[in-house]
């Protein structure tokens, strides 16, 4: 959170040269088996927590973005990935993507959850990869696409990752 506030005050000072922005912050550092994160989110979307079990769900809490406000509401959230878990951290690109079919339909927050859920075990490629071909399949890109996944490779390294 503090080096977020620094970040937020920096982009204040610059005035109307200044915009505002969305960020996730995380740190990553081996705990054992396991990697231990501490994530603090700037008015970014939640990453996705995919357990090797399959279970999938949004972690971090929502913090306020910066560049707009003096004072900001940060937190900091600390999560263990066991071996086999992955963190998939996306742009608002995904879960704004318009259905090239011209309904209006949004790829949304369901559809992301629903993709993750068959993701579970997968490498961090192959994650990233899936959800980038369902995104780009379901429509026409007027927004950036990023996905970047972090995954807690059983044995050695610890640490995987990959983004899209």
């Amino acid at each position: 959170p503090a080096a977020l506030r620094r970040l937020n005050t920096a982009i204040l000072e610059l005035g109307d040269r200044g915009r505002f922005c969305t960020a996730t912050l995380g740190t990553v550092v081996p705990d054992g088996e396991c990697l231990k994160v501490n994530l603090t989110l700037a008015g970014h979307p939640a990453p996705v927590l995919v357990r090797r079990n399959g279970a999938v769900g949004f972690v971090g809490r929502s913090g306020t973005l910066l560049g707009v406000f003096a004072d900001i509401d940060l937190s900091e959230d600390t999560l263990m990935l066991e071996p086999g878990d992955a963190l998939v951290f996306y742009t608002d690109g995904v879960t704004e993507r318009r259905s090239s079919a011209g309904d209006g339909l949004m790829f949304g927050e369901q559809s992301l959850i629903a993709c993750l859920q068959g993701a579970a075990g997968r490498s961090a490629d192959d994650i990233a990869g899936l959800l980038e071909d369902q995104v780009q399949r379901f429509g026409v890109a007027r927004d950036d696409l990023a996905v970047l996944v972090v995954r807690c490779a059983p044995g050695e390294p610890a640490l995987e990752s990959a983004s899209g």
